[in-house]
């Protein structure tokens, strides 16, 4: 939905303006910002730090993964309303429905699979789980090499074409792990390596 929304602005109404992500949103994003000459901000995870950064440089939307949207002109918080009827007005303006939507973004921007996995461990565990994300040295996580990493927020492993990053819920006793890339099958396989080495 972020990038459906952020494309429809930026291409279909001709707005122009950064674009502020929490970084475990979709790099559909990052491809956008490059192909419309924009700047792309990665933020932790949280209105509380993307909110901020959107008043800092006027960005045009920012959001999040969990689905919150914040729009230019507006409060930079999220607006599910406003959010709704742009998706709305995208539709009546060019006469696609949601899937030919998305398929001329992909068509854009390449295709892109996304899941997250959230997992339960007993509290017990957490201080080893700490320790496996601050020390990651791997070069290759699920026969996929690691080209670099960050800790923006957790840690995120960047791939060719995706990305993991696993990080502690700041809202509930859970351990997010996020991952994008080309198909599914890569996603599941990154997830599962990810669960291994970390011991959930």
């Amino acid at each position: 939905m972020f990038s459906l929304l952020a494309l429809y602005l930026l291409e279909e109404k001709g707005y122009q303006g950064d674009l502020v992500k929490g970084v475990t949103s979709s790099l559909m994003l990052n491809r956008l910002a490059q192909l419309f000459g924009v700047g792309i901000h990665e933020m932790r995870v949280g209105f509380k730090y993307i909110g901020p950064r959107m008043s800092e440089v006027n960005a045009l939307i920012a959001g999040e993964e969990s689905g919150g949207f914040a729009f230019q002109g507006h409060i930079p918080e999220r607006d599910g309303i406003l959010s709704g009827l742009y998706i709305l007005e995208y539709m009546a303006r060019t006469g696609r429905t949601p899937s030919q939507l998305l398929d001329n973004l992909f068509d854009k921007v390449g295709k892109h699979c996304y899941q997250r996995r959230d997992i339960n461990f007993d509290d017990r565990d957490r201080a080893h789980i700490e320790d496996r994300l601050s020390t990651i040295e791997l070069t290759d996580l699920g026969g996929e090499p690691i080209v670099s990493s960050d800790s923006i927020d957790g840690k995120r492993l960047m791939f060719s074409d995706g990305w993991l990053a696993s990080r502690f819920s700041g809202t509930e006793p859970l351990l997010r792990i996020y991952c994008e890339s080309s198909t599914d099958e890569k996603v599941n396989q990154l997830l599962d390596a990810a669960q291994s080495y970390l011991g959930v």
